[in-house]
C-alpha cells in the first residue's frame, strides 16, 4: 500500500513561523514588492533558507570609531604561572651485583654542580626512585620490579658519578636487575 503525501508549505506561512523580524525591518516603510530588491525579496520569501540569508544579519560587535589604531576593549588581571621544571630520565646507567648489595652507577652532568641536598632517593621493598635536581632540569631514574626484595637504599657521590647501593634482603646472586616480564 503506497501512500503519497503532498508536503507543500505556503511560503508566507513559513515566513511567519520563522519570525523574520530582522528581515522585515530591512524592507523599510514600503511594503510593495515592486520596490524590493532581489536580495530583500528572497529573504522575505525564503527566510533562513534564502541564498542571501547571511546578508540580512546585523553585526553585533563594537561600532567602528573610524580610527585605524586598535582599541582596547577590556583589561583583566592574570594569575602568575610558575615555570615548570623540565624532567628528563637518565640516558644510561650501569649496575653490578655484590654478595650483600647491588650497586647502580649513574653519570651526572659535569657542568651542573649538584649538592647532596638536591639528590633525592627513595625505595620500597621491590623498587627505588632517584631524582637529581639541577638548575636547568631534573633527572630521574625509576626502577620497579627489582629482581629480588631490598631492605634499603643509599647513595655515594664522587664528582660527576653517583653510586646507588641497594641492600639485599637475601644473600644470593642477581642475574638481572629487573624481573622478566611474563
Amino acid at each position: 500500500m503506497n501512500v503519497s503525501v503532498d508536503m507543500r508549505i505556503d511560503e508566507d506561512a513559513e515566513d511567519a513561523e520563522m519570525g523574520n523580524e530582522n528581515i522585515n525591518n530591512m524592507e523599510g516603510s514600503s511594503e510593495e514588492e515592486s520596490e524590493l530588491s532581489a536580495l530583500q525579496d528572497s529573504l522575505r520569501r525564503k527566510g533562513t533558507n534564502s541564498y542571501y540569508y547571511a546578508h540580512g544579519l546585523k553585526a553585533d560587535g563594537p561600532r567602528w570609531d573610524g580610527n585605524e589604531q586598535p582599541r582596547l576593549l577590556k583589561t583583566e588581571t592574570s594569575q602568575k604561572v610558575e615555570p615548570v621544571q623540565q624532567v628528563e630520565t637518565f640516558p644510561s646507567y650501569a649496575w653490578s651485583d655484590g654478595k650483600k648489595s647491588v650497586k647502580i652507577y649513574v653519570e651526572l652532568d659535569p657542568s651542573s654542580s649538584v649538592s647532596d641536598e638536591n639528590i633525592l632517593l627513595s625505595s620500597t621493598e621491590d623498587s627505588f626512585s632517584l631524582r637529581v635536581c639541577c638548575t636547568e632540569k631534573d633527572y630521574i631514574l625509576n626502577i620497579s620490579d627489582l629482581h629480588e626484595n631490598i631492605s634499603g637504599a643509599k647513595f655515594r657521590r664522587k664528582e660527576s658519578k653517583l653510586t646507588i647501593i641497594l641492600d639485599k634482603t637475601n644473600e644470593f646472586s642477581w642475574y638481572q636487575l629487573v624481573k622478566k616480564k611474563k
